[in-house]
């Protein structure tokens, strides 16, 4: 039974790892097209939008890259959580305030602001398999300590 926890693991931190890369490369590409993205939210003014386009796919990569190296992958996938926690919020209030807009969250591979409810459907699954992840990396790791501590 360990097998195949582990092997649903491996397959779920691939998924949200590569949806990570899938999402910063073209970000990373193009830094402006992001940026103006970001500032079409209205959420904050278009410096900080510039310095969160510079940061945030370099961010997305690393960590996404980082969620399939043993020594980082807890830190990685907390961090990824917390993102995506965000994300979904920012998608809720976009939703909720009649805003039709791109959040360019794939760059321009995805066109999200047809299908508004799809984003959050998808953020929403992201974040709770990211979180299944996170559980059972802590989960798992404890279990390990306890049976290298019994031998």
């Amino acid at each position: 039974m360990a097998g195949i926890q582990y092997i649903i693991l491996m397959i779920s931190r691939l998924i949200v790892s590569g949806t990570f890369i899938l999402a910063a490369l073209p970000k990373i590409q193009d830094t402006a097209s992001f940026s103006e993205s970001i500032a079409n939210i209205q959420f904050m003014s278009n410096t900080y939008s510039a310095w969160i386009a510079l940061i945030l796919p370099w961010l997305e990569l690393v960590c996404a890259m980082g969620l399939l190296i043993p020594s980082i992958k807890r830190s990685c996938t907390a961090i990824l959580s917390s993102l995506l926690t965000v994300f979904l919020g920012l998608h809720i209030i976009i939703l909720a305030s009649g805003q039709i807009i791109d959040c360019g969250c794939f760059g321009p591979l995805i066109n999200r602001s047809e299908h508004p409810y799809v984003a959050i459907i998808q953020t929403a699954f992201l974040l709770l398999v990211s979180c299944l992840i996170l559980y059972s990396d802590w989960n798992l790791g404890s279990n390990y300590r306890t049976l290298r501590a019994a031998r």
